[in-house]
């Protein structure tokens, strides 16, 4: 079925506006499945929540859901992947990635939860697959700067991990899709425990997911990681790990001489374990 069909059978029972994203879908498909849900909801000039009760009226329960069933219909599969010799490809795409994310980026959030970092007495990173893998590298840069941190990838020990949590503890919620259940089911808990959450997602729809769910929220956004139905891209992983590092450089500079003097003792420890 063409993208252009996909709606054919429930257009009649769409109401005005619903009927405006769909015209919208199907004139351009290629632009609306690299946008997200705030930018469609400027474009297309309806409520986000239109949106959502559209997608539920057709049957997806993410925004995320209708975007893959919309590349799959299109005409030339695959074309988004890059060559064998794809090398420039890549570097131009985590290029675009990376300044698409920094200019979401809310700096009042980071000073805040920079602040936060400080003062917490325990400080974990979630997240599962290679999300896992940015919270991974969250956890070791937040170690190399003195402030430690534990960082958990298997499912049952974020449960574990977030039931043991405390009001005084920081939770960094690592998932791309916004969405996978282990992280949701770990920052959930840890809330409930009185933890401060911050959410590091692609995906912006409020009523789902880390957006919705947790204290503070960071978009990592851009158009690539979007039309990768084989699992997020490399490029996921880097702006997720860049969001990290963003606040973490806040942190440094909130207590420069002390955390600059650490890293130094650190680095040469390092080394001279290398030479022994």
């Amino acid at each position: 079925m063409p993208v252009k069909d996909l709606f054919k059978d429930k257009y009649e029972t769409f109401t005005k506006s619903e009927r405006k994203i769909a015209d919208f879908i199907v004139s351009d498909p290629d632009r609306f499945v690299n946008m997200t849900l705030n930018e469609i909801s400027a474009t297309v000039g309806v409520g986000e929540a239109t949106i959502v009760r559209f997608l539920k009226k057709c049957g997806y329960r993410l925004l995320l859901e209708l975007r893959y069933d919309i590349i799959r219909k299109m005409d030339a599969p695959g074309h988004e992947l890059a060559d064998v010799d794809g090398m420039p490809h890549i570097a131009a795409e985590l290029e675009k990635q990376v300044q698409a994310t920094a200019k979401a980026i809310d700096k009042e959030q980071v000073m805040k939860v920079a602040v936060l970092l400080k003062k917490a007495v325990h400080v974990y990173y979630f997240g599962i697959g290679q999300s896992g893998l940015a919270a991974e590298i969250g956890a070791y840069r937040c170690a190399r700067r003195g402030r430690q941190a534990q960082a958990g990838a298997d499912a049952h020990m974020q449960i574990i991990t977030a039931g043991g949590c405390g009001t005084k503890d920081l939770v960094f919620a690592f998932s791309y899709s916004g969405t996978s259940p282990e992280v949701i089911k770990a920052v959930k808990i840890a809330r409930q425990r009185g933890a401060t959450t911050v959410g590091i997602s692609a995906n912006d729809d409020g009523e789902v997911g880390l957006c919705g769910l947790c204290d503070y929220f960071f978009l990592c956004t851009g158009e690539g990681p979007k039309r990768k139905m084989t699992g997020s891209g490399l490029d996921s992983l880097v702006t997720m790990a860049m969001i990290s590092e963003v606040i973490m450089e806040q942190y440094e500079k909130n207590d420069y001489e002390r955390i600059n003097d650490y890293a130094g003792k650190m680095t040469l420890t390092i080394a001279e374990g290398r030479e022994q």
